[in-house]
Protein backbone atom coordinates (compact mmCIF):
# COMPACT_ATOMS: atom_id res chain seq x y z
CA UNK A 1 0.00 0.00 0.00
CA UNK A 2 0.90 3.47 -0.56
CA UNK A 3 -0.27 6.65 0.68
CA UNK A 4 -2.06 8.17 -2.73
CA UNK A 5 -3.45 11.25 -2.82
CA UNK A 6 -6.52 11.89 -5.86
CA UNK A 7 -7.26 14.69 -7.91
CA UNK A 8 -9.62 16.38 -10.43
CA UNK A 9 -12.49 14.24 -9.61
CA UNK A 10 -10.65 11.08 -9.12
CA UNK A 11 -11.95 8.18 -7.23
CA UNK A 12 -11.20 4.74 -5.88
CA UNK A 13 -13.20 3.09 -8.21
CA UNK A 14 -12.68 5.33 -11.22
CA UNK A 15 -11.18 3.24 -14.50
CA UNK A 16 -8.02 4.02 -16.19
CA UNK A 17 -6.31 2.48 -18.85
CA UNK A 18 -3.22 1.82 -19.92
CA UNK A 19 -1.39 1.34 -23.82
CA UNK A 20 1.68 -1.24 -23.48
CA UNK A 21 4.15 -2.98 -25.59
CA UNK A 22 4.22 -6.93 -25.54
CA UNK A 23 7.09 -6.72 -24.11
CA UNK A 24 5.95 -4.44 -21.21
CA UNK A 25 2.97 -6.65 -20.60
CA UNK A 26 4.61 -9.53 -20.48
CA UNK A 27 6.52 -8.39 -17.81
CA UNK A 28 3.18 -7.32 -16.07
CA UNK A 29 1.55 -10.65 -15.67
CA UNK A 30 5.17 -11.91 -14.13
CA UNK A 31 4.59 -8.96 -11.52
CA UNK A 32 7.15 -6.45 -13.00
CA UNK A 33 5.88 -2.95 -13.80
CA UNK A 34 8.97 -0.40 -15.04
CA UNK A 35 7.89 3.04 -13.87
CA UNK A 36 10.17 5.42 -15.93
CA UNK A 37 11.60 8.69 -14.36
CA UNK A 38 10.43 11.94 -16.03
CA UNK A 39 13.69 12.53 -17.70
CA UNK A 40 13.34 9.44 -19.31
CA UNK A 41 10.53 10.65 -20.77
CA UNK A 42 11.83 13.47 -21.77
CA UNK A 43 14.85 12.16 -23.30
CA UNK A 44 12.92 9.35 -25.27
CA UNK A 45 9.46 10.85 -26.09
CA UNK A 46 9.06 14.36 -25.46
CA UNK A 47 11.80 16.36 -25.11
CA UNK A 48 9.62 19.31 -23.14
CA UNK A 49 8.29 16.78 -20.46
CA UNK A 50 9.24 18.47 -17.14
CA UNK A 51 9.21 22.09 -18.60
CA UNK A 52 6.77 24.58 -18.68
CA UNK A 53 8.67 27.16 -20.39
CA UNK A 54 7.93 29.63 -17.98
CA UNK A 55 9.92 33.20 -17.73
CA UNK A 56 11.90 33.19 -13.93
CA UNK A 57 9.31 36.68 -13.30
CA UNK A 58 6.04 34.25 -14.30
CA UNK A 59 7.20 31.78 -12.30
CA UNK A 60 8.20 33.39 -9.03
CA UNK A 61 4.75 35.60 -9.56
CA UNK A 62 3.37 32.55 -9.41
CA UNK A 63 4.13 30.96 -6.75
CA UNK A 64 4.77 33.97 -4.48
CA UNK A 65 1.20 34.77 -5.06
CA UNK A 66 -0.61 30.91 -4.36
CA UNK A 67 -1.37 30.09 -1.15
CA UNK A 68 0.73 27.60 -0.34
CA UNK A 69 -1.01 25.80 2.51
CA UNK A 70 -3.30 24.04 0.09
CA UNK A 71 -3.98 20.27 -0.70
CA UNK A 72 -1.45 20.31 -3.32
CA UNK A 73 1.16 20.92 -0.94
CA UNK A 74 1.94 17.82 -0.10
CA UNK A 75 3.81 16.00 -2.32
CA UNK A 76 6.63 18.70 -2.54
CA UNK A 77 9.74 17.02 -0.81
CA UNK A 78 12.10 19.14 1.55
CA UNK A 79 14.42 20.11 -1.06
CA UNK A 80 11.93 21.77 -3.76
CA UNK A 81 10.58 23.36 -1.09
CA UNK A 82 13.84 24.83 0.24
CA UNK A 83 14.12 25.63 -3.55
CA UNK A 84 10.95 27.58 -4.06
CA UNK A 85 11.61 29.49 -1.25
CA UNK A 86 15.30 30.28 -2.34
CA UNK A 87 13.73 31.11 -6.51
CA UNK A 88 11.35 33.48 -4.59
CA UNK A 89 13.73 35.28 -2.58
CA UNK A 90 17.00 35.92 -4.87
CA UNK A 91 16.99 39.42 -5.72
CA UNK A 92 19.61 39.00 -8.56
CA UNK A 93 17.41 38.62 -11.73
CA UNK A 94 20.21 37.46 -13.92
CA UNK A 95 20.39 34.07 -11.03
CA UNK A 96 16.60 33.36 -11.29
CA UNK A 97 16.21 31.77 -14.87
CA UNK A 98 19.14 29.17 -13.60
CA UNK A 99 17.37 28.03 -10.32
CA UNK A 100 14.01 27.47 -11.76
CA UNK A 101 15.94 25.49 -14.41
CA UNK A 102 17.50 23.71 -11.52
CA UNK A 103 14.22 23.50 -9.92
CA UNK A 104 12.79 21.57 -13.19
CA UNK A 105 16.33 19.23 -13.23
CA UNK A 106 15.45 17.84 -10.11
CA UNK A 107 11.88 17.52 -10.66
CA UNK A 108 12.87 15.47 -13.63
CA UNK A 109 15.47 13.33 -11.60
CA UNK A 110 13.33 13.37 -8.69
CA UNK A 111 9.76 11.93 -10.30
CA UNK A 112 8.94 8.52 -11.65
CA UNK A 113 5.55 8.50 -13.63
CA UNK A 114 2.99 6.52 -15.34
CA UNK A 115 0.99 7.58 -17.92
CA UNK A 116 -2.86 6.75 -18.24
CA UNK A 117 -5.43 7.40 -20.44
CA UNK A 118 -8.72 8.64 -18.78
CA UNK A 119 -11.00 7.07 -21.53
CA UNK A 120 -12.15 3.77 -22.14
CA UNK A 121 -12.60 5.15 -26.46
CA UNK A 122 -10.24 3.50 -28.23
CA UNK A 123 -7.78 5.08 -30.43
CA UNK A 124 -5.91 4.09 -33.46
CA UNK A 125 -3.40 6.72 -32.70
CA UNK A 126 -2.75 5.29 -29.27
CA UNK A 127 -2.30 2.24 -30.77
CA UNK A 128 0.01 2.95 -33.31
CA UNK A 129 2.21 5.27 -31.42
CA UNK A 130 2.35 2.81 -27.93
CA UNK A 131 1.08 -0.74 -28.54
CA UNK A 132 1.09 -1.48 -32.00
CA UNK A 133 1.92 -5.26 -30.88
CA UNK A 134 0.41 -5.20 -27.51
CA UNK A 135 -2.38 -4.49 -25.55
CA UNK A 136 -4.64 -1.99 -23.59
CA UNK A 137 -5.06 -2.64 -19.86
CA UNK A 138 -7.99 -1.57 -17.47
CA UNK A 139 -7.20 -0.99 -14.11
CA UNK A 140 -8.76 1.54 -11.22
CA UNK A 141 -7.58 4.12 -9.27
CA UNK A 142 -7.69 2.38 -6.02
CA UNK A 143 -5.55 -0.66 -7.67
CA UNK A 144 -2.63 2.16 -8.25
CA UNK A 145 -2.82 3.04 -4.98
CA UNK A 146 -2.09 -1.10 -4.01
CA UNK A 147 0.83 -0.90 -5.15
CA UNK A 148 3.86 -1.19 -2.63
CA UNK A 149 6.45 1.79 -2.52
CA UNK A 150 8.00 0.98 0.57
CA UNK A 151 8.02 2.66 3.48
CA UNK A 152 7.22 6.47 3.83
CA UNK A 153 6.10 6.17 0.35
CA UNK A 154 3.48 8.13 -1.39
CA UNK A 155 2.17 8.96 -5.32
CA UNK A 156 0.00 11.34 -7.07
CA UNK A 157 -3.03 10.98 -9.60
CA UNK A 158 -4.15 13.55 -11.51
CA UNK A 159 -5.25 14.77 -15.15
CA UNK A 160 -2.74 16.59 -17.28
CA UNK A 161 -3.33 19.84 -17.78
CA UNK A 162 -2.69 20.83 -22.26
CA UNK A 163 -1.38 24.44 -22.74
CA UNK A 164 0.22 26.29 -25.48
CA UNK A 165 3.65 27.81 -25.49
CA UNK A 166 3.13 31.04 -23.80
CA UNK A 167 0.08 30.38 -21.88
CA UNK A 168 -0.77 31.89 -18.78
CA UNK A 169 -0.20 29.36 -16.33
CA UNK A 170 0.90 31.47 -13.79
CA UNK A 171 -2.68 33.39 -13.65
CA UNK A 172 -4.61 29.72 -14.58
CA UNK A 173 -2.67 27.28 -12.49
CA UNK A 174 -0.51 29.25 -9.85
CA UNK A 175 -0.35 26.05 -7.47
CA UNK A 176 1.15 24.01 -10.40
CA UNK A 177 3.78 25.66 -11.41
CA UNK A 178 5.95 23.99 -8.53
CA UNK A 179 4.55 20.42 -10.41
CA UNK A 180 5.88 19.99 -14.17
CA UNK A 181 5.08 16.72 -14.29
CA UNK A 182 1.21 17.35 -14.69
CA UNK A 183 1.45 19.95 -18.17
CA UNK A 184 2.27 19.17 -21.76
CA UNK A 185 1.91 20.74 -24.70
CA UNK A 186 -1.51 21.26 -26.57
CA UNK A 187 -0.90 19.23 -29.37
CA UNK A 188 -1.01 15.96 -26.81
CA UNK A 189 -4.49 16.69 -25.70
CA UNK A 190 -5.42 13.49 -28.16
CA UNK A 191 -3.85 11.49 -25.10
CA UNK A 192 -6.44 12.64 -22.58
CA UNK A 193 -4.00 11.55 -19.61
CA UNK A 194 -3.77 10.85 -16.44
CA UNK A 195 -0.64 10.75 -14.49
CA UNK A 196 0.52 8.58 -11.20
CA UNK A 197 3.55 9.78 -9.85
CA UNK A 198 5.75 9.09 -7.10
CA UNK A 199 9.22 10.09 -5.95
CA UNK A 200 12.54 8.67 -6.94
CA UNK A 201 16.49 8.33 -5.75
CA UNK A 202 19.58 7.73 -7.76
CA UNK A 203 20.67 7.60 -10.81
CA UNK A 204 18.94 4.79 -12.98
CA UNK A 205 16.21 5.49 -15.75
CA UNK A 206 13.07 4.29 -13.31
CA UNK A 207 11.74 2.40 -10.84
CA UNK A 208 10.92 -1.34 -10.60
CA UNK A 209 8.16 -2.24 -9.16
CA UNK A 210 6.47 -5.73 -7.77
CA UNK A 211 3.13 -5.92 -8.41
CA UNK A 212 -0.11 -8.56 -8.28
CA UNK A 213 -1.45 -8.64 -11.57
CA UNK A 214 -4.33 -10.67 -10.93
CA UNK A 215 -5.42 -7.77 -8.92
CA UNK A 216 -4.16 -4.30 -10.83
CA UNK A 217 -5.55 -5.56 -14.54
CA UNK A 218 -9.06 -5.44 -14.57
CA UNK A 219 -9.45 -5.83 -18.32
CA UNK A 220 -7.47 -6.66 -21.65
CA UNK A 221 -7.75 -5.54 -25.27
CA UNK A 222 -5.54 -6.98 -27.63
CA UNK A 223 -3.84 -4.50 -30.32
CA UNK A 224 -5.90 -4.60 -33.54
CA UNK A 225 -2.47 -5.17 -35.18
CA UNK A 226 -2.10 -8.64 -33.81
CA UNK A 227 -2.41 -11.45 -35.98
CA UNK A 228 -5.05 -14.06 -34.75
CA UNK A 229 -2.85 -16.69 -34.19
CA UNK A 230 -1.04 -13.95 -32.08
CA UNK A 231 -4.02 -12.83 -30.67
CA UNK A 232 -5.11 -16.16 -29.26
CA UNK A 233 -1.25 -17.17 -27.66
CA UNK A 234 -1.34 -14.16 -25.91
CA UNK A 235 -4.94 -14.47 -24.89
CA UNK A 236 -4.26 -17.99 -23.45
CA UNK A 237 -1.04 -16.31 -21.50
CA UNK A 238 -3.18 -13.87 -19.92
CA UNK A 239 -5.47 -16.49 -18.69
CA UNK A 240 -3.43 -18.65 -17.12
CA UNK A 241 -1.92 -15.91 -15.01
CA UNK A 242 -5.23 -13.57 -14.66
CA UNK A 243 -8.11 -16.14 -14.65
CA UNK A 244 -11.26 -15.88 -16.16
CA UNK A 245 -11.61 -12.27 -16.58
CA UNK A 246 -12.22 -9.94 -19.62
CA UNK A 247 -10.23 -10.18 -22.99
CA UNK A 248 -10.40 -9.64 -26.29
CA UNK A 249 -9.33 -8.15 -29.53
CA UNK A 250 -9.52 -4.75 -30.68
CA UNK A 251 -12.50 -3.55 -32.55
CA UNK A 252 -10.66 -2.00 -34.62
CA UNK A 253 -9.08 -5.18 -36.37
CA UNK A 254 -11.64 -4.40 -38.92
CA UNK A 255 -8.65 -2.64 -40.92
CA UNK A 256 -6.84 -5.11 -41.10
CA UNK A 257 -9.97 -7.07 -42.70
CA UNK A 258 -8.44 -7.22 -46.30
CA UNK A 259 -5.13 -8.22 -45.18
CA UNK A 260 -6.42 -11.27 -43.20
CA UNK A 261 -8.70 -12.18 -45.79
CA UNK A 262 -5.65 -12.45 -47.99
CA UNK A 263 -4.09 -14.73 -45.18
CA UNK A 264 -6.88 -16.57 -45.17
CA UNK A 265 -7.01 -17.59 -48.41
CA UNK A 266 -3.35 -18.84 -48.43
CA UNK A 267 -4.39 -21.37 -45.15
CA UNK A 268 -6.80 -22.87 -47.66
CA UNK A 269 -4.24 -23.34 -50.19
CA UNK A 270 -1.24 -24.35 -47.84
CA UNK A 271 -3.44 -26.15 -44.41
CA UNK A 272 0.26 -26.92 -43.49
CA UNK A 273 1.33 -22.99 -42.39
CA UNK A 274 0.13 -21.69 -38.93
CA UNK A 275 -1.17 -18.05 -39.71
Amino acid sequence: MNTQKLYDGLHEDTFVYRYMRLGAYLSLLKGDLFVPKLRTLRENSDPTEGQLLLTSESFVKAWSGFDQSCDWQGDLERFEEDSLQTISSEKDLSIRPFLVENYYNHVADSRAVLCFCGSDQESMAMWQIFARDGVLIQTTCGALGEINLGSNKSSVLANIRYRNVGANLEKEYPQLVARPQLFKLKCYEFENEIRWFTSIEGSGPGLCLNIDSKRFVKKVVLSPFMFRNEADAVKRISESVLGQIDISQSSGRFIRREYQYGIDQLSHLRPDLEV
